[in-house]
């Protein structure tokens, strides 16, 4: 059986939490074993009993503590004893994270412009070496044609892979609409 491991900030309401969600129940669907890594205990989404949900139990992000929790958080994938076919890092502190997590099938999913998310990078040519020397040689799955672009052409990353895949839209049936 093929293993995957998502890892993200929280599972608090939001886009990138439900298009997690979304995704593992379509790995599961087509045989994967699912693991999840939250940062923070906070989880306000209903989590399917076949995800098997790890939690760093993080209380804040601090900068000065920014080394010691990446190598939390390497401690526990390492010592999961799993061996991940992919690895699916949502959202910025995440990747920012996982950058150096050495890994073939690591994808990091962005999902919204890095731009206007972070205003300073346009201005701060300092702010925007930063972010170039995050993103550049990772693999990039972008969640919109726009912020590919926004990746590529306004900030000058440099990815080793960029795709656009588009968040997946719960059929009609399982909404409530």
């Amino acid at each position: 059986m093929k293993k995957i491991l998502f890892i993200i900030d929280t599972l608090e309401i939001g886009g990138a939490e439900k298009a997690l969600l979304s995704q593992a129940k379509e790995f599961y669907r087509i045989g994967f074993e699912i693991h999840c890594i939250i940062l923070y205990p906070k989880i306000q989404l209903e989590i399917p009993t076949y995800i098997n949900l790890h939690c760093l139990n993080w209380k804040n992000y601090k900068i000065l503590k920014y080394q010691r929790n990446i190598k939390k958080l390497y401690f526990l994938i390492d010592n999961l004893n799993i061996e991940f076919d992919l690895i699916l890092v949502h959202l910025n502190k995440p990747i920012r994270l996982m950058q150096n997590y050495k890994h073939n099938y690591i994808y990091n999913i962005i999902h919204t412009t890095l731009s206007k998310n972070e205003p300073n990078l346009l201005v701060n040519k300092k702010e925007l070496k930063k972010i170039r020397n995050i993103y550049d040689n990772l693999n990039i799955i972008t969640v919109s044609e726009g912020i590919r672009i926004d990746i590529l052409d306004t900030l000058g990353i440099k990815p080793k892979y960029i795709e656009t895949i588009y968040n997946s839209i719960e059929p009609l049936a399982d909404s409530k609409i």
